[in-house]
């Protein structure tokens, strides 16, 4: 990715040059490495950089917007003599719009110079001897160890679709520049008999423990080599933190202002009323040591830390730009974007995008040992439980399940929440969602097969 003062002067560049009313300009894109590896071989390892530059123009009540992937002087005057062209080729905007002003943002620090100068051959020394390790015990591994540098937020641009920048800059005079590094190794293992799937995700390779890794992950697939059939009826279960990810995966949705105040809602007058046990605390917090997320949004608004559910009460709702106004509110960093401006790419922002609950101190071998009799969930297929969730019985992992069906949703989760454990970063390797999540262990979950 580009240095601040590099970036500053490219977008300065293009406010310069353009010919239209309001202008904003956006970077986006960075650099991606990638490792994979099919049956314990690497394969298709690849480095590669991309830097690709948007635009948007404001003419006469109109939105035209361009991209291009060249930054001289040429390129850009081509690029917004198109984005105007475009914007006069719109019909009129049915509400008054203008680019947001500067603001005072808070950076965080989301960038591991080590990280983001590890080379592809570190990348596959860091993984091989796993793949040995694999080799040992007969265990056939296929997975990925990826890195990312620069635009890395809820989702994230080039190459793998949504566009999220890392610097933008409008005829406002607002500027706004984040870098960050993210990682993220997922790995699923195959015997004769069973498969188990494993992943890890962080900030700084050095919070990557390699070894750790590769014995969680054996251990998995070994347990799972006779899977047994989950009697159907009400159990305790504890899900992992990426099966809690997925479960509470559609939650931030419901905290939309505009939602709750439909009668369907089930946080519909609830404001201010305590509706989980006293353990849960859900935020939106880019500003979490485990995620240090991009703390502007889209438009260069900063974002705003936003608890949502304090002590199990309802403490706060999502506003999209457009309702903070009507409220004559500071807005929030969440870009629900004007009719006729729904932007750059295939998402939209008007919802959480650093979910975080508030774990406890328990590590998953507490958890385990706690529990007579359980299940532990490492995640999800739909709302099946993937196959090789592991059987608990007084305290030890005894034997590992057949698929089976989870009947309850993300509210029942919280609500029947007994002990959480520590909270793990969880994203995916195309860094599409990035949330902080411990594992939960709850009581009368209702399973099936």
């Amino acid at each position: 990715m580009l240095s601040e003062k590099d970036a500053k002067h490219i977008l300065r560049e293009c406010l310069r040059l353009s010919p239209a009313e309001g202008t904003e300009a956006a970077l986006s894109g960075g650099n991606v490495s990638l490792v994979r590896f099919v049956e314990n071989e690497i394969v298709l390892p690849f480095n590669e950089k991309r830097e690709q530059l948007f635009l948007r123009v404001l003419d006469k009540g109109r939105i035209g917007r361009a991209s291009v992937d060249r930054f001289d002087g040429r390129a850009i005057k081509a690029a917004l003599n198109l984005a105007l062209k475009a914007a006069r080729a719109q019909p009129l905007l049915r509400e008054k719009y203008s680019f947001p002003p500067p603001r005072k943002i808070l950076d965080v620090n989301g960038y591991d110079s080590p990280s983001a100068q590890l080379s592809v051959e570190e990348m596959m020394l860091k993984i091989s001897g796993l793949l040995e390790l694999f080799r040992k015990k007969g265990i056939r591994g296929y997975g990925v160890l990826s890195k990312k540098t620069g635009s890395i937020n809820a989702s994230y641009g080039w190459p793998f679709g949504g566009e999220r920048m890392y610097a933008i800059a409008n005829s406002e005079g607002l500027f706004a520049y984040h870098k960050s590094t993210a990682l993220h190794f997922s790995v699923t293992l195959k015997t004769q008999e069973a498969e188990a799937w494993h992943e890890v995700s962080g900030l700084k390779i050095s919070g990557m423990d390699f070894k750790r890794i590769g014995e969680d992950s054996v251990k998995k697939v070994l347990a799972a080599k006779k899977l047994q059939v989950l009697d159907p009826g009400d159990h305790t279960v504890i899900f992992e933190p990426a099966a809690v990810a997925a479960m509470l995966s559609g939650i931030g949705k419901m905290f939309l202002a505009e939602s709750a105040a439909r009668p369907s809602s089930p946080f519909y007058g609830k404001l201010g009323e305590r509706i989980f046990g006293t353990n849960i605390t859900l935020s939106d917090d880019h500003t979490n040591n485990l995620l240090q997320n991009c703390p502007f949004s889209s438009e260069g608004v900063p974002r705003r830390k936003k608890i949502l559910i304090s002590e199990g009460r309802v403490n706060d709702l999502i506003y999209s730009k457009r309702e903070a106004q009507e409220k004559g509110m500071e807005p929030d960093g969440y870009d629900l974007p004007f009719p006729g401006l729904a932007g750059r790419g295939h998402y939209d922002e008007d919802k959480p995008v650093s979910l975080c609950l508030a774990g406890g101190k328990s590590s998953m071998q507490e958890l385990i040992a706690s529990s007579k009799k359980a299940v532990v969930v490492t995640g999800f297929w739909g709302n099946i439980a993937n196959e090789g969730s592991l059987l608990v019985r007084n305290g030890k992992v005894t034997g590992a399940l057949k698929g089976f069906y989870i009947k309850q949703d993300a509210l029942q989760l919280l609500r029947n929440a007994e002990l959480l454990g520590r909270q793990e970063r969880i994203s995916n390797s195309f860094f599409t969602s990035v949330s902080a999540f411990p594992a939960i262990k709850a009581s009368g979950v209702k399973c099936s097969i």
